[in-house]
């Protein structure tokens, strides 16, 4: 039998002992793992970032094709004629918001968008999503933000609606057309009462979403004639700050011209699509105009000239 010799085993407390210095850690060893740990969530949170940022553009996207939709359908059990802007405050309006007006019969004024306009026909509910934006937040838009504010991220273009047919028709004119000439007959010609009336129905804006500095209502006016107005309703920067030159242009946008052009935005057609598209494309007059209702010394006098 072989000897064991005294002292050639640790006692059973030293064993314990070795066996806990082996399993710690030191405070550097801590320190590098920590280290290491924020390297990761540092080079992880741009991505993770990044990819909220592209669900939240896929879902504002998704959102405006919806309500694009929603108009072609409704025009189509409108005998082709177009709802009005949303800032009437009547139900005729494709989306009937107006606090002031809804809530009359006691209900807020989430209660009644699924009944006009174009609710019945996007199945809405009471305060639906598809109306908002993921990157919005209705209750700090800078226009009406203390009392009866839009309550939603997407507006309709005012040169798709029979609004304007109908205020002439009873002898009335004015309104949300500023950005127009303020000739009556030239704009009988240019603001468009039924979709059957619009050629190239792929290449016109019919909803936006709307720059929270701009929007407080459910009309935009996209399109200015030189000499007329501004563009009082941008397309918004939102999904795409980056492209963004001068701050200063979104807050008060210039007569004439389209600030940060390249900024792009969400918008729906009238063929019911949608594209991210660069401003300069949504508030051409190409989107936006005819170009057989006016004469060529007009359209040519239009800007931005080749758009």
């Amino acid at each position: 039998m072989r000897e064991i010799t005294p002292g050639s085993h640790p006692s059973p407390s030293q064993s314990g002992r070795v066996a806990r210095a082996r399993c710690g850690f030191t405070l550097v060893e801590l320190l590098v793992v920590i280290g290491i740990i924020a390297v990761l969530i540092g080079i992880l949170l741009p991505s993770l970032s990044k990819a909220r940022q592209a669900a939240a553009r896929t879902k504002c996207l998704s959102n405006v094709r919806q309500l694009a939709m929603g108009i072609v359908m409704y025009t189509q059990e409108n005998n082709g004629f177009f709802p009005w802007v949303g800032n009437s405050g009547s139900t005729n309006d494709w989306i009937w918001w107006d606090k002031n007006r809804v809530e009359a019969d006691g209900l807020t004024q989430f209660d009644h968008v699924a009944d006009h306009g174009i609710g019945p026909f996007l199945s809405l509910t009471s305060n639906p999503k598809v109306l908002v934006c993921p990157s919005d937040t209705p209750a700090d838009h800078t226009r009406r933000r203390t009392s009866n504010y839009y309550p939603y991220s997407y507006a309709m273009n005012n040169l798709f609606t029979s609004q304007w047919a109908y205020l002439r028709s009873q002898g009335q004119t004015g309104g949300s057309w500023e950005n127009l000439p303020h000739s009556n007959n030239l704009r009988d010609t240019i603001i468009k009462a039924k979709i059957t009336q619009v050629p190239q129905t792929a290449q016109k804006v019919i909803f936006i979403e709307e720059q929270e500095t701009t929007i407080d209502d459910g009309n935009c006016s996209l399109f200015c004639f030189p000499g007329t107005g501004e563009y009082f309703n941008l397309a918004a920067s939102r999904h795409d700050f980056g492209s963004v030159t001068n701050q200063q242009l979104d807050l008060t946008p210039p007569a004439n011209d389209v600030p940060n052009a390249n900024v792009k935005s969400s918008a729906g057609y009238l063929d019911g699509h949608a594209e991210f598209a660069p401003r300069s494309s949504i508030h051409s007059k190409y989107a936006n105009v005819d170009p057989d209702t006016v004469d060529q010394i007009t359209w040519q006098q239009m800007y931005p000239p080749n758009q």
